[in-house]
């Protein structure tokens, strides 16, 4: 899950980056967003997100079935529907540059914590014998 948070992270903050300077230089922000958007590094981040994000979804339900505690999968099911929402995010910028900044902060922020809450779930790796 985090792998894909890091994904969709410099997905958006390439398009902040393409949508502030666009707006700097006086430029139609839409046509250089449109241009970020098909460049061959972005959809490649992009088509890489889907993937992660299939994956933690196909995993999330294989735990399910496999009996995990129901506030652990409910936590995962949570930070899923925020990596989902992020994931929507770095498809699709939408709004002003500043509302597209703040959405994406406040995503980053949520989904950090409930992985964080994820983790508190999970049981710590053994210690490692000092030789």
């Amino acid at each position: 899950m985090t792998a894909a948070a890091v994904t969709a992270e410099s997905v958006t903050d390439g398009y902040s980056a393409v949508w502030s300077a666009a707006i700097e230089a006086g430029q139609d922000f839409n046509e250089k967003l449109l241009e970020h958007r098909v460049s061959a590094e972005t959809k490649t981040q992009i088509d890489k997100l889907a993937q992660q994000v299939n994956s933690v979804e196909a995993n999330i339900k294989k735990l399910h079935s496999g009996g995990i505690p129901e506030p652990l999968f409910h936590q995962l099911g949570d930070a899923f529907e925020l990596l989902a929402r992020f994931q929507m995010q770095a498809i699709s910028p939408s709004g002003t540059l500043q509302s597209f900044n703040t959405n994406t902060a406040e995503l980053k922020s949520r989904l950090g914590g409930s992985i964080s809450r994820v983790r508190l779930y999970l049981p710590l790796p053994a210690p490692v014998n000092a030789k």
